[in-house]
This record gives C-alpha cells, structure tokens and sequence, in this order.
C-alpha cells in the first residue's frame, strides 16, 4: 500500500492545479512553491501567485530556480505596489531593500523622504534613472548636484537620461564642465543651452508682467502662468539601449529653461 500523495502532487495536472487554486495557507503554497521532482512547474507557479507573505517570497525570489525565481519577484512587485501609496517610511525603506525594479523603486522614491535612504539610492543604485529621481529628493544640494552631474557625463547610459540630467544641473560649475568634457554632443548641446538660459537672467510673465528670477523653472511666482521658451531639436540616437542597437531620430520642441519637450517625434531605424 503506498503512502498518500496530496492532491496538488497528482499527475492529472488539471486537478492538481485545481487543488493550489482552493489551498490558502501560506506554508502549504511556499511547500508547493519550493516542490521539485514530478510536480508541475505551473502548480509551482500557481502556488507563487497565491502567495501574500513578503517574507516567503523574498526567500523564493532569492533562492529559487530561475523561472519560479522570476514569478515570486514579480508577486512580491506586485503586492508592494498595491501598499505603497498608504505605505509610512519605515515600510517604504523595508521596500526598498527588497525590490530592485527601476520603476517600482521610482514610485517608492516619490513618496519616500528619508534622508539617509535616498542619499543612498541616488549614490549606488545601479539604475541611473533611480538615482536621478533619488538626487533630486535630497536636502542637501551640493551632494544632490554632483550626482547629477555624474549622471551627466556617464557613457554608458541612454543619451537622453543624461540630457535629462543635464537639465536638473543648476550648478553653473558643472554645466561648464558637461559642455566641455561630455563625450555626447547632444549631451553638450544641453548642457550650452542650459547656461545660456540661467545666464539670461530669468523671464518676464507673459501673463502678468512679473519679472521672475529663475533659471530652470518656467512658471510664474507672482500668477502661476507656465512661460516655456521653446526651440526647435533634432537629434539621432545612436546607442545601445534595452531593445536593442539601433538609431531613434527624435525632433520636436524643447524648452531652454526647464526641458520641457512638445510634439515630439521618433523616427526609429534598425
């Protein structure tokens, strides 16, 4: 007489699929989760997406094999984002320490303000758009404009996250430097046409009159009205980016102030 095998170790997969479906206690998922021999990999998966204890699936996302591996980090991404909006910081940090997707981290940072944390995020988180987001959030500015400035004048990132950069820089220093040094001439385009704007001496509210005293901000302080001051681009992409190698020609309108870009245009060729 052999010894019973529980319903989700059948070898109909159907039922036991259907068993992982009807089970909710947590350490019998992560018991069938972490199963390997003769049990379905879509059971096994099944019992990831049931799963709700962040602490099992950061286990299983750390030690599992690849492809259930892949399916806890995606559970686990998809519960944090669920909680952070009502998230206070001491969880946001707890999350922090757990995800290492770009753009879960990106929302976390909008509404994280520790310090400490952010200080950190912006100095070594291997996404370069993270740590942009994360050095615009510190108190600090000196610190916050060196990083952007390395940012700026990193080579092996997309073109236009460091135009994006460039744009955040308001150390005149620094803006000297990305228009001299940076191996991207569309990075020191940017970076001339940045001075050239902080070095006009702020605008005059079409609105209102009022003459406002900024450099990287085109909205009025006396009325609120937006004051773009837009110049045509037309640049070539040439880069290695996460589709792949090929050449993006963009165009449009760019504002010499702040960066706003409109009508934008992509013309991709492969």
């Amino acid at each position: 007489m052999g010894f019973f095998k529980p319903a989700w170790q059948s070898k109909d997969y159907e039922k036991a699929l259907k068993a992982v479906l009807n089970e909710a206690d947590e350490i019998k998922l992560a018991f069938i989760a972490k199963a390997k021999g003769e049990t379905f990999i879509g059971v096994r998966k099944a019992a990831v997406k049931r799963l709700s204890d962040q602490n099992i699936l950061t286990d299983i996302a750390t030690n599992g094999e690849s492809d259930i591996k892949y399916e806890a980090k995606k559970r686990l991404n998809d519960l944090i984002l669920l909680q952070i909006k009502t998230a206070d910081q001491n969880t946001l940090i707890n999350f922090v320490k757990k995800v290492d997707n770009s753009s879960i981290l990106k929302e976390i940072i909008k509404r994280l303000t520790d310090q400490k944390t952010l200080s950190d995020l912006a100095k070594s988180e291997k996404h370069a758009g993270v740590r942009l987001l994360a050095a615009e959030k510190l108190i600090d500015n000196v610190v916050a404009q060196e990083i952007i400035f390395k940012i700026a004048m990193m080579i092996n990132i997309d073109v236009n996250l460091r135009e994006e950069a460039v744009w955040k820089i308001t150390a005149p220093q620094f803006l000297i430097k990305v228009e001299k040094n940076a191996n991207h001439e569309y990075v020191r385009e940017a970076a001339k046409k940045k001075r050239q704007g902080s070095e006009s001496g702020g605008f005059k509210c079409k609105n209102c009159g009022h003459m406002n005293n900024k450099s990287h901000a085109c909205y009025c302080d006396n009325c609120g009205t937006v004051n773009h001051s837009y110049i045509s681009f037309n640049q070539t992409v040439d880069e290695n980016t996460d589709w792949g190698f090929g050449k993006d020609t963009l165009s449009g309108e760019k504002c010499v102030r702040c960066g706003d870009r409109k009508n934008t245009k992509t013309k991709t060729i492969r």
